[in-house]
């Protein structure tokens, strides 16, 4: 069985002995929505089972001697392996795309020809007990072939020992979570693509693969924590362990992560990187005016107090603004309803966005990032409501140079992805150094 990982997916190339036309035709006729599962075997005896959305092609039949099916399979899991009753699983080994790293602990590996020697093991404790990760054999060329092509390869394996009453599924849920943060830190997407389970004496029992979405390497500019300090890479994972149940749904981090890393992509326009970016913001501030301030900051005056006194607004506002346009435009009906709407007064009760912006930066205190709330709150509305970084009509009447509009675009690109980077490491309790890319990827500490 050959296995290879795409977009989204594993793929498998599979082949049925003894099968003839009617078993060929039985497939052809099966819709992919009919089949929630399919089991097998390998030639070697390990079991096989494929799971979620399977889909299949190329279905082709050998006549001869021994009747022969093949043909391609698309799953979004597989797990392969055999684990007898008697075996105990003790650790789970996770192969990670695009990490790139130093260890803090040095390793020999040693081949028909030579021996290495290399610091490339990271160590770091969680909640879970010790991770160790590890560089794969291939590491050097992976990540050449990644910061020269700007692809996705696995780097190396996260070993998670298995406590006794511990469950495959709390392991697998703190991998996803330290790529989250290994993917903050690199400013690219990091994922787990397969796991490995083993048993007392190292030997693999199962092999499952995953359905993770890889995407291409950002490059090393994008970092925001330097690859080559195992020291702060290690304090960022183990301090955000430690807070991630507490803030992880507060602030939508997932989701905050994802924009943030479209945001740092290499190939969408700097504007639609740029927005990407206010999106991470504004799931940053919104988390914290809705479930972190106290008391909440996303409404002047209780929500469901304002809600009911909207009728009785809108009737107050009617002849005020009859009043105020009287002489320069008497206002028709449809015009005063337009502008005195129940649905639109909701504004009215909503705190603005560079308000609460402030009060999120000056909560984790972030002083420095404070005076910058003004043009952030600018760019927003820029992107929101004209699609640029730079309103040239209502910023520069008098017209700017290409040159010196552009560097003002990037200017604020930078300022806008060193805001969303400080918060983030912020909320997740960082206090270390970090590459600051507004202020040429300088190492600051936080």
């Amino acid at each position: 069985m050959a296995v290879q990982y795409s977009d989204g997916a594993v793929r498998a190339g599979v082949e049925i002995p003894d099968a003839g036309r009617a078993e060929a035709n039985a497939i052809n006729s099966l819709r992919s929505e009919e089949v929630t599962g399919l089991v097998g075997a390998t030639d070697d005896g390990k079991s096989v089972e494929l799971g979620g959305q399977i889909l299949w092609h190329n279905v082709k039949l050998s006549l001869g001697r021994q009747n022969a099916l093949s043909m391609g399979l698309v799953a979004q899991t597989m797990r392969v392996g055999h684990k007898p009753s008697d075996e105990v699983a003790k650790q789970i080994r996770f192969g990670i795309t695009n990490f790139e790293f130093e260890g803090n602990e040095p390793r020999v590996v040693r081949t028909d020809t030579h021996e290495l020697h290399d610091r490339g093991i990271l160590t770091m404790q969680l909640p879970l007990g010790k991770v160790v990760i590890e560089r794969l054999p291939n590491y050097e060329d992976a990540v050449k072939v990644i910061n020269a092509l700007y692809g996705v390869d696995a780097t190396c394996e996260a070993a998670f020992n298995l406590p006794e009453n511990s469950s495959v599924f709390a392991t697998e849920s703190a991998a996803n979570d330290l790529c989250a943060i290994l993917s903050l830190a690199r400013g690219t997407p990091i994922t787990w693509i397969y796991h490995d389970t083993v048993n007392s004496a190292g030997q693999q029992i199962a092999s499952v693969h995953n359905h993770a979405v890889t995407r291409s390497y950002a490059g090393r500019s994008a970092a925001i924590i330097d690859p080559g300090s195992p020291q702060a890479i290690k304090e960022l994972v183990e301090t955000a362990f430690a807070v991630w149940d507490d803030v992880k749904d507060s602030f939508n981090l997932q989701w905050a992560i994802q924009s943030y890393l479209e945001a740092k992509r290499r190939e969408p326009y700097l504007e639609a990187r740029a927005l990407a970016a206010i999106q991470a913001l504004e799931l940053l501030v919104g988390g914290y005016a809705r479930r972190v301030a106290s008391p909440p900051r996303m409404f002047v005056v209780d929500e469901l107090l304002f809600e009911s006194k909207k009728l009785e607004i809108c009737q107050g506002l009617q002849p005020l603004l009859q009043a105020v346009f009287h002489d320069s435009h008497p206002l028709a009906k449809d015009e005063l309803s337009a502008m005195a709407n129940a649905n639109r007064l909701k504004e009215l009760n909503r705190r603005s966005f560079g308000s609460n912006l402030r009060h999120l930066l000056r909560h984790y205190q972030l002083k420095s990032e404070v005076g910058k709330a003004e043009l952030l709150g600018k760019v927003r509305n820029n992107l929101v409501h004209a699609a640029c970084l730079v309103n040239v009509v209502q910023e520069f009447p008098g017209g700017i140079k290409p040159e010196e509009l552009h560097k003002e675009q990037v200017r604020r690109y930078f300022t806008l992805c060193a805001t969303v980077d400080k918060l983030l490491l912020r909320i997740l309790g960082y206090q270390g150094h970090m590459l600051d890319c507004s202020n040429g990827w300088s190492k600051t500490k936080l």
